[in-house]
């Protein structure tokens, strides 16, 4: 983007607060914690000296549930679909009520059974996949609880995409929401030896 314009400003450089422009991502976080990073970006770009904040174009972009799918078995009522939907919805309603002139990227969950691949072919890594993702790499193959989790996955693509494109957020001329769906249906990129 910068290519095109030169005087674009916010974007991170690094991950340390100095260097991470507007970006307000965290690790590890959930859908639940999404409203609280919102809030906080919206109040930096309002307090920012560096924009104006009525007329400058904002372009947003959030990609959030994979720790939410990687810990519903653990927990299938703080992770449901529904809750991942509610609380993505409800931080979309903060942007659209309080960021004008702003363009919102939501990137689709991708599907992470090609974890299982990875975790497969991983070897010295320091922490095992399965801990870190145990909804899809403790399952055994075609069992009852990966065919869940896929099914989980699809719906936490599904119902989100269709949430967006309800029209809820139409009624701007200064403001946009589009479902950047490039990691639905992805499989994982194998090379000549079938390894991930």
């Amino acid at each position: 983007l910068k290519k095109f314009n030169a005087n674009l400003f916010g974007f991170s450089t690094g991950t340390e607060k100095e260097t991470a422009g507007f970006n307000r991502a965290v690790g590890e976080a959930t859908a639940q914690n999404l409203s609280a990073q919102v809030l906080e970006l919206v109040d930096l770009m309002k307090n920012s000296p560096d924009i104006n904040y009525k007329e400058d174009w904002k372009l947003v972009t959030i990609l959030i549930g994979r720790n939410d799918l990687c810990q519903y078995c653990l927990d299938r009522e703080t992770y449901s679909v529904e809750k991942y939907v509610q609380h993505l919805q409800d931080s979309l309603d903060i942007l659209y009520a309080e960021l004008p002139r702003a363009f919102v990227n939501v990137v689709e969950i991708m599907e992470l059974t090609g974890l299982r691949q990875i975790e497969r072919e991983a070897s010295g890594c320091v922490l095992s996949g399965a801990s870190l993702c145990p909804c899809f790499l403790n399952p055994q193959e075609n069992s009852p609880e990966l065919l869940e989790m896929q099914k989980v996955n699809r719906d936490f693509q599904e119902r989100s995409t269709t949430m967006i494109n309800s029209g809820r957020y139409d009624q701007r001329e200064d403001f946009a929401i589009v479902v950047q769906p490039f990691f639905q249906n992805i499989s994982m990129p194998l090379d000549s030896d079938g390894k991930p």
